[in-house]
């Protein structure tokens, strides 16, 4: 079974991804870690040198080498599914489950890290930081809502979401 967490930076793709695939014993997968391996180069250095075209390029192609993984939990970027007919390939693939957070959870979240988003960066107090969230949700969670799980998480802990997956019967 493949398994793709999608949603927006800071949902919490990541740490949910590490504890499903333990609790699982499946293999974990970050696609933002394997562009960068691929790219020999962090994330922050392919936007600023390359920008995020090239990025999304990059994306895709990492995307495509996750297809054919069985037993895996695979955390997407949070614009992944957004592009180039992903979010298809992906429900093609495997089983996607959306980690939806709210803008305000999410601010809260990002603006202790946004030095270390690319997107985020330049905002300049939490107030754009909100309004930047909350412009990029409306493009983005068309997308998102696709996916054949949605999972409020605004209230859970990271145990109590993987809980709530693991019981999904995926």
């Amino acid at each position: 079974m493949l398994i793709y967490l999608i949603g927006f930076m800071g949902c919490g793709k990541t740490t949910i991804g590490r504890l499903l695939a333990q609790r699982l014993n499946y293999t974990f997968v970050d696609t933002d870690t394997l562009v960068a391996q691929q790219a020999q180069q962090s994330i922050p250095t392919i936007f600023e040198q390359y920008g995020e075209t090239y990025f999304r390029t990059l994306e895709q192609a990492v995307l495509q080498t996750t297809t054919t993984c069985t037993y895996t939990i695979v955390s997407t970027g949070g614009g992944m599914p957004c592009f180039e007919n992903n979010i298809s390939l992906m429900q093609q693939a495997g089983n996607t489950i959306y980690l939806k957070a709210s803008p305000d959870v999410l601010a809260k979240r990002l603006w202790l890290e946004k030095d270390t988003r690319p997107l985020l960066k330049n905002l300049g107090d939490e107030n754009a930081l909100s309004t930047f969230i909350a412009q990029k949700l409306l493009v983005r969670e068309p997308f998102y809502l696709k996916a054949k799980h949605i999972l409020e998480t605004d209230n859970l802990s990271p145990n109590e979401i993987v809980g709530e997956i693991v019981s999904c019967n995926l």
